[in-house]
């Protein structure tokens, strides 16, 4: 994907290499709005234009017949890493409510141990390449 910085593409080409195969088909850099976008002119342009600079990005949605997950990559997840799942994970069925959001995974290569700890009670997976 063009948009995700090389050293998250390493761990991004490991993890498919491993996992890939669960899922059928990935989508990327998917905007997520959480609604309607604020209305700034009448001209569908500069509107779609808009829409596109305010969204918000989810790195990777993959897809199943079981339903969709929201993947964040990064080599090394913080903290932020984090806050961005956890809003996806809101904006996601307001963007696409007739699909189902399976779950949300955090991939990376390293990830400290509060936001380890933080994100699995709050239902979100961790992958890392270490463990």
């Amino acid at each position: 994907p063009a948009q995700m910085p090389i050293s998250d593409w390493s761990v991004w080409r490991e993890f498919l290499a491993r996992r890939g195969a669960e899922w059928r088909t990935y989508a990327y850099d998917v905007e997520l709005h959480g609604g309607d976008t604020p209305v700034v002119t009448d001209d569908p342009g500069t509107q779609r234009a808009w829409a596109r600079a305010i969204a918000k990005r989810a790195d990777v949605v993959a897809s199943r017949a079981s339903g969709y997950t929201l993947i964040e990559v990064r080599r090394h997840a913080r903290h932020a890493t984090l806050g961005q799942a956890i809003v996806y994970q809101r904006l996601f069925p307001l963007d696409y409510p007739a699909r189902a959001l399976e779950g949300v995974l955090i991939v990376c290569e390293t990830i400290d141990a509060d936001v380890y700890a933080a994100a699995r009670s709050a239902g979100i997976d961790v992958w890392t390449s270490t463990l």
